[in-house]
């Protein structure tokens, strides 16, 4: 029986390489399928989580005797709020709620401060509850709502020291500004930040009556390097 020449035997590689050729259209079409797939999936997620969380807040309860409150903001949204009176030289605190969330999330909180004698303004974000907002931005835009809430109290009451108390989202927005919020004091609860990010360093101690204190920054608000 003859041999068969070695030069008319199959060579693997050459299959492999025509196998390659031929299923190599398809896999592109696969892979690129697969990436559009995944980018849909992102965008989708993206837009449900930044949806705009309307609610019908409604009037203060009548108890907490607040004032109807409405403020424009850098963020371009008209924020919806309420403002409460308290004993003169008590200071003020405002109530910044966390995400998906509005004012109503915060009214033990303002509740409390009020049986204390502080003014509290408590609002919602824009983008929540009542104020206006196409989307939730986690930061970049609420941190412009937190600095206009701010001002907004200053000009108010003048003479009085302003503290904030932000729960989650709402003490990132009050981290996040361009610029440190001119504020007294600053009480941050159930607030987890990415490493490398930038947080103002206490200065100094004084005694407010506060039950929330989760970590508190007093006086002039300075960032840590």
């Amino acid at each position: 029986m003859g041999m068969v020449p070695v030069s008319d035997q199959p060579n693997p590689s050459t299959r492999f390489y025509a196998l390659a050729r031929a299923l190599g259209p398809l896999v592109a079409i696969v892979i690129i399928c697969g990436v559009a797939a995944l980018a849909a999936a992102v965008v989708a997620v993206g837009l449900f989580l930044s949806a705009p969380v309307r609610a019908k807040v409604g009037a203060a309860p009548d108890d907490f005797r607040a004032e109807q409150v409405t403020i424009a903001s850098p963020s371009g949204a008209t924020l919806s709020g309420w403002f409460v009176g308290g004993q003169p030289g008590s200071g003020v605190v405002v109530l910044m709620h966390g995400v998906w969330g509005n004012r109503l999330g915060m009214m033990r909180r303002a509740r409390l401060l009020g049986a204390a004698g502080f003014s509290i303004f408590l609002f919602d974000f824009q983008a929540h509850g009542e104020s206006t907002g196409d989307r939730v931005t986690f930061g970049r835009l609420e941190s412009l709502d937190a600095h206009a809430a701010v001002s907004y109290v200053r000009k108010r009451l003048p003479a009085e020291r302003v503290g904030v108390i932000g729960n989650s989202f709402g003490g990132a927005a009050a981290l996040l500004g361009p610029t440190p919020l001119a504020v007294d004091a600053l009480v941050l609860e159930l607030l987890r930040l990415l490493r490398g990010t930038r947080v103002p360093r206490p200065r100094s101690e004084i005694c407010w009556k506060c039950h929330f204190v989760a970590f508190v920054i007093y006086k002039s608000v300075k960032y840590i390097r």
